[in-house]
């Protein structure tokens, strides 16, 4: 199955996907592949399933990049594309800070930054009113802010 599948699904993956996140996808659908195939109806529906689960494993990445760039642009990081390298450490940098901050900013922060969820769903989520959600979001973005801040003159 590998043979036959594993190049048709790097080609395709090559076309929706960022270049880091190729061998990722590929790997994530031969294993749904290999998990699910029983699950289907039609042997020719296998090969439009599998470019599904391609697309939809692509989807993901681009929506996790696109949360990760609004966020950026959120705690006044430039828009500019540093390098590789700037962006790990950056990525780096914004994993410690979060760490550093309490608990419940960490996870205001996660629920609507990260995960997306509305403010309604985050309220309904943690049992708070979304008055209260909307001011410890800003109350977490503004902490987060300055330990980035704070994270890069330690760098410096």
């Amino acid at each position: 199955m590998i043979r036959l599948w594993g190049p048709r699904v790097r080609r395709f993956a090559r076309r929706l996907c960022p270049a880091t996140e190729v061998l990722d996808a590929v790997q994530e659908t031969l294993l749904v592949l290999a998990d699910q195939i029983g699950t289907l109806r039609a042997a020719e529906a296998l090969s439009s399933w599998t470019f599904q689960v391609v697309r939809h494993h692509c989807q993901k990445v681009f929506s996790h990049l696109r949360r990760d760039t609004a966020l950026a642009r959120q705690l006044g990081v430039e828009e500019a594309s540093p390098p590789d390298a700037d962006k790990a450490l950056l990525l780096d940098q914004l994993a410690q800070a979060l760490l550093r901050l309490p608990v419940r900013d960490r996870e205001i922060l996660t629920l609507r930054d990260l995960e997306g969820l509305s403010s309604r769903q985050t309220a309904d989520r943690l049992g708070l009113g979304e008055s209260a959600v909307k001011s410890r979001l800003h109350r977490a973005r503004m902490g987060l802010r300055k330990e980035m801040t704070a994270s890069d003159d330690r760098h410096r």
